[in-house]
């Protein structure tokens, strides 16, 4: 297989075990079963029901939903799961297809939780809060010769002059502040009535 080909999304592998509850991981791990779905969707109704005074009364109405209440994995993100692959569409899970360890690809992301500014080609560049993918990894010398690690990452740019663009920039590690976390991506293959259910086929 050439998983060159393949497009990974970025998912969140569910676990449920005795004295913790559910949980969500960015990588796969190894010792642990996956939930069921069936979990999920418990957790969800036991977080639905719940009392609220009827409007204009003294009385209480039960069971009103929860608008705010989003499923795990977060908006466009898969969560896995014993019986495979699942998205978060209308207020319940879906099934979207099959999961395969064979369908991997671990990546590692540097974590920048502030907003920073790194020189690029003698121009200031503005590197949003979030995750980056992290391309290579090197060091610096610097006057004093001590070795410093540097990060290669991709971002966004925008200007007046020009439509959205990546580039490739350089960012020291900033030990404390920085964090790298892995992932592990996975190419889903997604079953024809998941697609007919988002309008894609």
């Amino acid at each position: 297989m050439n998983k060159d080909n393949l497009e990974f999304e970025e998912v969140r592998y569910i676990y449920n075990i005795p004295d913790i509850g559910i949980f969500e991981s960015t990588t796969v791990i190894d010792e642990l079963e996956f939930a069921s779905v069936k979990d999920l969707e418990k957790e969800i109704e036991e977080q639905a029901i719940f009392l609220r005074f009827i409007p204009n009364t003294s009385q209480l109405e039960e069971g009103s939903p929860l608008t705010d209440y989003k499923g795990r994995g977060g908006d466009d993100k898969f969560v896995v799961c014993k019986e495979g692959v699942f998205g978060f569409y209308n207020d319940k899970y879906e099934y979207a297809g099959g999961f395969s360890r064979n369908n991997l690809q671990r990546v590692r992301k540097l974590h920048i939780p502030n907003h920073n500014f790194v020189n690029y080609d003698s121009d200031i560049q503005l590197i949003m809060p979030g995750h980056y993918e992290i391309l290579n990894t090197g060091y610096i010398v610097l006057e004093n010769g001590v070795k410093h690690k540097i990060f290669e990452i991709e971002i966004d740019v925008y200007n007046i002059y020009t439509s959205e663009q990546k580039i490739k920039v350089k960012v020291p590690d900033n030990p404390g502040v920085f964090s790298i976390d892995e992932y592990d991506l996975l190419a889903i293959d997604f079953t024809k009535e998941y697609l007919k259910l988002l309008g894609l086929f």
